[in-house]
């Protein structure tokens, strides 16, 4: 289970006791009046999926623009209907 330390003796040496845990990576259980408040443990290692670069997703056929960069996003009546002229103030 590893090392268990009072309160009191953690806080006057937590610098060693995380030094401690880092090395032999063994948890150290923190108590108060012999009750667990907190387990240290060293940080475990995730292993991730290499990312795939963005601009190789832009060759793929997969993800295609069909639209003209041109164009503009959205058809402009809905804009007008979403966005009425009284919102804007006149300069």
């Amino acid at each position: 289970m590893g090392k268990q330390v009072g309160m009191a003796e953690f806080k006057a040496n937590c610098t060693r006791l995380l030094r401690e845990v880092s090395e032999s990576g063994e948890p150290i259980t923190v108590t108060v009046r012999g009750k667990v408040v907190a387990v240290v443990s060293a940080p475990v290692e995730e292993k991730r999926a290499p990312l795939k670069s963005a601009f190789g997703m832009l060759r793929s056929d997969r993800y295609r623009f069909d639209m003209d960069p041109s164009e503009p996003a959205a058809d402009p009546a809905d804009w007008e209907a979403n966005n009425p002229a009284e919102l804007y103030r006149e300069p």
